[in-house]
């Protein structure tokens, strides 16, 4: 009888402790499946907010540059002007002035005149004069001669041109150095780190450790496999959140470690601000 009870007295013990460690297992899980949560959401309101911020940092770059611009159209009113080197002066002082790096005046066939600073390449000059066409705020990026990159940011103005024509617009430029430093893309000490790009994936501003052309083959090439998801499904969804111009936000792992994705437009541009931001300090915290 007492072996009996020893022995029933063990088993339940045993199935005691068999039950504790299935309870602590699924607490385990389940309280990690809870982080993860509450670590996206703190993520999500987090860059939200982030980027809000830098959206209306750089809409108020943008509208100090063209406020200049258009300070130049009213100093240097069009109709003062005959073409001549009088004309190409009084805009090269004014663009030097406002330490802009480049300002050239554009008809409408595309063709270009550079009053000061190196020749730009500029790029997606269709939808660039189809803004200004429309009197929004124009903005694309370029490169001049000398390799530098610049944003362009243009003005409606009549000019007149070498060779007799008149200007549509008064284009002016400013590295993209100045843009990202305002905008602390990838400060140090900063909890995350941003990249400007266009519809396409191509960048218009990277941050320091970014190398490729494109976005997307970052992406493809560097993002692993978690819950579920390839680096392609996340190159698909991304794709299309920025076709259908809505926010994306997502967890993701690079080398191991998680990270917060948030990409958001740029307003009155075809450009997305793309963030991220690693989880460690998150991770610590919960």
């Amino acid at each position: 009888m007492v072996e009996k009870t020893k022995k029933t007295l063990l088993v339940s013990f045993l199935c005691m402790i068999l039950l504790c460690i299935l309870v602590f297992v699924w607490l385990v899980s389940f309280m990690s499946r809870k982080s993860e949560a509450t670590i996206s959401d703190i993520g999500i309101i987090y860059m939200s907010e982030m980027n809000k911020q830098m959206q209306q940092k750089f809409e108020a770059i943008v509208g100090i540059r063209v406020s200049q611009i258009q300070g130049i159209i009213r100093r240097n009113a069009p109709e003062m002007y005959v073409y001549g080197q009088e004309m190409v002066e009084e805009l090269q002082l004014s663009a030097s002035v406002r330490e802009f790096a480049y300002l050239g005046l554009y008809a409408d066939d595309g063709s270009c005149e550079t009053i000061y600073g190196e020749p730009v390449e500029m790029v997606d000059t269709k939808a660039f004069f189809q803004s200004i066409n429309n009197e929004k705020k124009s903005k694309t990026n370029g490169t001049n001669t000398a390799g530098e990159r610049l944003l362009l940011l243009g003005c409606s103005a009549q000019y007149p041109m070498e060779g007799g024509t008149k200007s549509i617009a008064l284009v002016a430029g400013f590295p993209m150095s100045y843009l990202e430093q305002t905008l602390v893309l990838d400060g140090d000490g900063a909890l995350m780190y941003s990249h400007i790009i266009h519809n396409d994936g191509s960048f218009v501003v990277r941050s320091g450790e970014a190398y490729r052309d494109n976005y997307f083959h970052r992406v493809k090439e560097m993002f692993q496999e978690y819950n579920g998801k390839t680096a392609e499904d996340y190159e698909r969804e991304l794709m299309e959140a920025i076709q259908q111009k809505k926010e994306y936000s997502e967890l993701i792992m690079v080398d191991g470690t998680h990270r917060h994705l948030y990409c958001s437009s740029l307003p009155e541009t075809e450009w997305y601000l793309v963030s991220v931001m690693p989880y460690g300090v998150l991770d610590d915290a919960i």
